[in-house]
């Protein structure tokens, strides 16, 4: 008996790969991360492999040009923090990266438009 696998094209979401390269370069700079939302980790994940390469590298490139400016000027004790990050999805508005933390809540957001990126960074205290 044979079985017939078809095989499925899988076409990537810029935005939700650039969202991936965020949560993954902006969470090494903390101590250490534990993501709440396993399933939106795994399908950022996913979508970030089907991605080009050389499209990953450049996200990468300019989310990590972003975190050290940012990181730089943050107090030593936000990078020191054990944080708990969660994906906030607001209809209408790019979805929002939150680091919380036991005193700070650092939220991240970002835009990839046509292999243009923008990227905007909020801390407040909790």
């Amino acid at each position: 008996m044979s079985y017939f696998i078809p095989t499925v094209n899988i076409k990537s979401n810029p935005q939700e790969s650039f969202e991936y390269a965020m949560y993954l370069i902006f969470s090494s700079y903390f101590k250490k991360t534990t993501c709440e939302s396993h399933f939106y980790e795994q399908k950022l994940r996913l979508n970030y492999r089907e991605t080009k390469l050389d499209t990953q590298y450049k996200m990468e490139d300019f989310c990590e040009r972003k975190a050290k400016i940012v990181f730089n000027r943050l107090p030593a004790r936000i990078a020191d923090s054990e944080v708990k990050v969660s994906f906030i999805l607001c209809e209408g508005y790019y979805p929002e990266i939150r680091f919380i933390g036991n005193d700070f809540i650092f939220r991240l957001t970002g835009a990839c438009n046509g292999g243009e990126y923008d990227l905007r960074v909020q801390v407040r205290s909790r």
